[in-house]
């Protein structure tokens, strides 16, 4: 991962105020600074800084933090208030001998971090503090009178006057009339017409200087005629008529025609300024959808009707646009009309052809007259082309009236609208997060605090658009254990409505592909996944969703792996598939090679970018969905030849199926990022058990608990690995431990963050694993079942330097 950042001078302060009573405290605070790059130059720009608050100089508890997304540097120095987005406790500072605050810049490493002190409006200062409390405070280390070489005026002094200066008194102004000063010359003399005074010189004479724009009359600036440029700095106030040449001044052409106070328009008439007047015209009902063909033509308005005319170089789009460039609130540029119908590849061939692309389901979403109301009149309910993918052969659309969400064949033809965006970074962070502007990613204390997640909930879609327009932004749908996470640890603005997360499960009454939901309102600490807080629904089905990502520039596996090939959220695969194994050994063979059997979703998202070679045979993924008559069900994936995407409801691409002691399916193992400077954690329950996955530059490695952490309900032990720095493990990540040798199995039921399925009317079920001593041999099948999230189950939690 590469590092720009290299210093910076950090001060934090406490906003300082007069006394107050404590339910006046505010819990906000200005951060100040210098950022510098690696050749130790100050920089200038709008950045993203991540502020933490930690009990210790190194490493010790997160205590909080908040991203600032827009925040500007000037010649290094920036200036912020903390607060304003997670409200800093009231009891930070009382529970808490040191606070630290560390910062990082565009998500990257965590600068060193500098101790907050409070000062005149503290947070400790719960209650009023008056003169009368304050007598006999011991100051320890205060600089009295008789420590300084002068003599120190007081207040009283300076009410009876007695201010002696012995040298230059400077000051911007004086209060009062001055008549009381002396030494001072009183201004002399006057200019002459047509020069005006520039200064005051020593000896009090006026100092002129001749302007040839002078304004000339007889009576100061009472009357007269402007004879050249004029520059006003503040507020003009013109009475009567101003003239230029002898002509009214009304246009940038001397020509005054009615004002939009005077002008009155017909009915069916709308107020429009055309050849330097405004007048009225007819409202136009019908807009043409194409009448421009040539290079850089654009439809523009009149004043009786729409023609084309050409413009370039203008705008974002540089006049590409079609019609008129609009600009929203996330600061794309679109197409200010519709574009005529074509099939998809023609559609995104031009936009490609424009230096812009088709947009995603949420950025219409976002603009559509549902939300931000982008093109008023102009939204129409016929169905855009969008950029992601919903299977195979077919992409989502969209419509801007009220933001829904269809899908079509690609052979199909429809309307589309070009967008030019203003964020190329090539991972997840700013306004590749959905959420409030500027603030559109959550941040996430995980992994060296690189991962954010979505502040608002994306549009309603099928479950395979879901996983493609993350994949699209760099980005992932999240498991049901990192939804927890971030849920638990404050991700706002919960719309109540379920969302997607990637675990696949089945309902026990059929054999229908579904998948774990979740939904919150509001902000929900206490986040327990019951019913129903926890639900699945089919794939086929539209319900929203948000991504989580890596908020930092990285590279793909050190690993070298032969015939690879990448996805875009830098997942790395085979070409050609494994050849057939049962399916723990499919587990071994992928972790030997410094990688892990890949799951359903993360095959989605290599599919997405076009993965070759697919054998058209059913692969083991590392999704366990249940089990039936004595045999472990698992989701199986298939396609033949190079495709775009998976629609995850079509059975001719997924299904499930049994898991027998001799079956034997192909896989594909998939290999994960690497952050470079993640260490591992500190402490572990019990030490740290430290597995070399591969042994690269930089290394991959994992870490677990050596011991069983207390019993709790599920959606608690994920919180507590969160607290911790780490994930709760899913099932694949047990086995691969346990098969590694982690020692102390206590042959207690120990929660996974895989979900199993879920029984209607009933709570989710998760997976749980049970192993006593050291067992290297334990199989997919041996030692597991589920249980209710609500149920208390020990846990052990896991670090790496992965990034999933």
């Amino acid at each position: 991962m590469n590092r720009k950042w290299t210093a910076i001078a950090l001060l934090a302060i406490v906003l300082a105020a007069g006394p107050a009573l404590a339910e006046d405290v505010p819990n906000v605070m200005t951060s100040q600074g210098v950022v510098r790059n690696a050749a130790g130059d100050v920089v200038n720009g709008v950045y993203a800084l991540t502020f933490k608050l930690h009990n210790a100089q190194q490493d010790g508890q997160l205590l909080w933090s908040e991203t600032k997304n827009n925040v500007v540097v000037e010649n290094g120095v920036y200036t912020t208030t903390l607060g304003t987005i997670s409200p800093l406790p009231a009891s930070l500072f009382q529970q808490n001998d040191s606070v630290w605050l560390g910062l990082s810049v565009e998500g990257e490493t965590e600068l060193p971090r500098v101790r907050v002190t409070s000062v005149a409006y503290a947070f400790q200062a719960r209650t009023a503090v008056t003169a009368e409390s304050a007598t006999g405070v011991d100051c320890t280390g205060c600089i009295g009178e008789d420590a300084l070489d002068f003599d120190p005026l007081t207040e009283e002094e300076l009410a009876n006057g007695n201010l002696t200066v012995n040298g230059v008194v400077s000051a911007t102004m004086f209060v009062g009339d001055g008549s009381g000063l002396t030494g001072i010359s009183s201004p002399q003399g006057t200019c002459s017409d047509g020069w005006f005074v520039k200064g005051i010189a020593g000896d009090g004479t006026l100092v002129c200087e001749e302007v040839a724009s002078a304004i000339s009359s007889v009576d100061g600036l009472a009357g007269g005629t402007l004879n050249g440029s004029l520059a006003v700095t503040g507020d003009l106030e013109v009475v009567g008529t101003a003239t230029v040449g002898g002509e009214d001044v009304c246009t940038s052409a001397g020509n005054c025609g009615d004002t939009l106070a005077q002008l009155t328009c017909d009915p069916g008439q709308v107020a429009m300024y055309s050849d330097n007047i405004w007048d009225c015209g007819t409202v136009v009902q019908n807009v043409p959808q194409n009448p421009c063909v040539g290079v850089n033509d654009v439809l523009t308005w009149t004043g009786d009707a729409f023609e084309c005319k050409t413009l370039t170089g203008t705008g974002p789009s540089g006049g590409n646009a079609q019609g008129f460039e609009l600009l929203d609130s996330w600061g794309y540029t679109w197409d200010g009309m519709m574009r005529p119908s074509m099939k998809y590849t023609e559609a995104e061939e031009l936009c490609e052809s424009l230096d812009a692309r088709l947009p995603t389901p949420t950025e219409i979403w976002r603009v559509s007259q549902n939300q931000t109301k982008l093109f008023g009149p102009m939204a129409t309910g016929d169905w855009l082309w969008t950029a992601v993918h919903y299977s195979a052969t077919g992409h989502t659309m969209g419509r801007t009236n009220d933001g829904n969400m269809d899908y079509s064949g690609d052979t199909s033809s429809r309307n589309f609208r070009c967008v030019w965006t203003n964020n190329t970074k090539e991972y997840f962070t700013g306004n590749h997060c959905y959420g409030p502007v500027g603030n559109e990613c959550f941040p996430l204390a995980l992994q060296g605090d690189l991962y954010v997640i979505d502040g608002w909930d994306r549009p309603n879609v099928r479950y395979s658009s879901a996983t493609a327009e993350c994949a699209f932004y760099y980005s992932h749908l999240p498991d049901a254990g990192r939804m927890t996470q971030a849920i638990r640890s404050g991700l706002p603005n919960g719309s109540n409505s379920h969302l997607w997360t990637s675990d696949s499960v089945t309902w026990q009454s059929s054999n229908m592909r579904y998948h774990h939901m979740m939904r919150w309102s509001g902000v929900n600490l206490n986040f327990n996944d019951y019913w129903d807080e926890g639900h699945a629904y089919h794939d086929s089905n539209e319900y929203r969703f948000r991504c989580v990502g890596v908020s930092a520039q990285h590279a793909a596996t050190p690993v070298e792996v032969a015939n690879a090939t990448q996805s875009k959220t830098y997942f790395t695969t085979t070409k050609e598939e494994e050849s057939a194994k049962t399916i723990t050994d499919a587990i071994d063979t992928c972790f030997n090679k410094g990688g892990h059997l890949a799951s359903s979703n993360e095959l989605y998202e290599l599919v997405n970018n076009t993965v070759s070679s697919g054998s058209d045979q059913w692969m083991w993924t590392a999704d366990w969905i249940g089990n039936w008559s004595g045999h472990w069900r698992i989701l199986l994936v298939k396609w033949a030849g190079t495709i775009s995407g998976i629609d995850a409801a079509d059975g001719a691409y997924t299904t499930e199926g049994s898991r027998q002691n001799n079956d034997t399916r192909p896989f594909r193992c998939v290999w994960y990022p690497v952050d470079p400077d993640y260490a591992g954690p500190d402490t572990c329950n019990g030490g740290c058990y430290e597995v070399l996955v591969a042994d690269t530059d930089p290394p991959v490695k994992m870490w677990m608990d050596k011991q069983d952490r207390n019993s709790t309900n599920w959606a608690g032990s994920s919180q507590v690995c969160y607290l911790a720095g780490a994930f709760l493990p899913n099932r694949r990540d047990m086995l691969e431990m346990i098969r590694a040798s982690l020692p102390q199995g206590t042959n207690n039921w120990l929660w996974t963050s895989e979900a199993e399925t879920v029984n209607s009317g009933s709570h989710p079920l998760m997976n749980m694993i049970r192993w006593a001593g050291v067992n290297d041999t334990l199989t997919d099948d041996q030692n597991y079942t589920w249980g209710h999230t609500s149920e208390g189950r020990h846990f052990r939690c896991l670090w790496t330097n992965e990034l999933r």
